[in-house]
């Protein structure tokens, strides 16, 4: 097992389980973190691109009540600094979830959005999100199109779309 991440200020610790390919998240109290509270085994999955944890959550919410519950847990909705991280979630997701869940839609909720006062797409942890083509861009073809109520971003098999935050989705949540 290898500790990849003790933050004292929230007394957790997160390590990850090679052998098992899972992460193990762990709460604590007391001052200097030293009581132990609680373990979440499964179904945490350690990204070694991005050397976070993620945890694919399959009750569909919009994107604002995912936002909250992400928060609600210490977590923020996934995002990515690299296309690689992007590109190891994905297949991650057509592993687990793709076709045996009928609930899934081809869409789930990052963390993502568009700034319509600066008119720019924003993730909630990285900042601005690269536009389509650039640099750690993980946008599919002709995306974002900027049409309609496409105001989140949702992850699919073929990379990012922009998708109404209002419609209710599965979700990915991030924990490091």
């Amino acid at each position: 097992m290898t500790i990849c991440l003790a933050n004292y200020e929230t007394c957790r610790a997160v390590a990850f389980d090679s052998k098992l390919g899972y992460c193990y998240m762990a709460k604590y109290l007391g001052e200097n973190c030293t009581t132990h509270l609680q373990t979440y085994h499964n179904p945490y999955t350690y990204n070694p691109v991005s050397e976070t944890c993620f945890r694919l959550i399959e009750t569909a919410l919009s994107w604002d009540n995912a936002d909250a519950y992400c928060k609600a847990n210490g977590e923020y909705l996934a995002t990515f600094a690299t296309t690689e991280a992007s590109e190891w979630l994905r297949a991650k997701i057509e592993l687990d979830l793709y076709p045996s869940n009928s609930g899934w839609g081809g869409y789930s909720f990052i963390g993502g959005q568009k700034d319509l006062i600066e008119f720019a797409w924003k993730g909630l942890v990285t900042g601005v999100i690269p536009g389509n083509g650039q640099l750690n861009s993980d946008w599919y073809d002709n995306q974002p199109n900027d049409s309609g109520p496409g105001l989140c971003v949702g992850i699919a098999l073929d990379g990012w779309h922009d998708i109404s935050c209002s419609n209710a989705r599965l979700f990915v949540c991030e924990y490091n």
